[in-house]
């Protein structure tokens, strides 16, 4: 098994920018498919990658999660924390607050936290969040 980082998985959906990376990332997948070598996505590198699909290429959120609902159906992907992934981008589709912020409950959840402490008050009227004491 391989693993890949932010930079590599962006690759997969930005092509324009510069070719010869979008070339060298398809190869690598290709070249690990037919080695039957499974490529690892980290759960940060998903993270990380979702920030910079919106924020720096500005894509919009349902072109995002398409794309990353689509990495879960290509062949020889393994993901870090794949479950809390799809829970935090079906609370995110509908959501007020951040892919991130989705992320982090779903993983707090998974080691049995019952709720996530944050400032951020859009958050606050959602279930796992709560306001820090006063």
């Amino acid at each position: 098994m391989i693993a890949v980082d932010t930079n590599i998985l962006v690759r997969l959906l930005v092509t324009g920018e510069n070719p010869s990376q979008t070339e060298r990332v398809r190869r690598l997948f290709h070249e690990a498919l037919h080695r039957n070598e499974p490529v690892l996505i980290p759960v940060a590198c998903i993270l990380e990658s979702v920030w910079v699909w919106l924020r720096v290429y500005r894509l919009t959120k349902s072109q995002v999660v398409e794309f990353v609902e689509a990495l879960f159906r290509t062949a020889g992907l393994e993901f870090e924390s794949r479950i809390e992934i799809v829970l935090a981008l079906d609370d995110w589709k509908n959501g007020p607050g951040d892919f991130g912020d989705y992320l982090i409950r779903a993983c707090a959840r998974n080691m049995g936290a019952t709720g996530v402490a944050t400032f951020d008050q859009t958050l606050h009227t959602e279930s796992g969040f709560f306001p820090p004491p006063a």
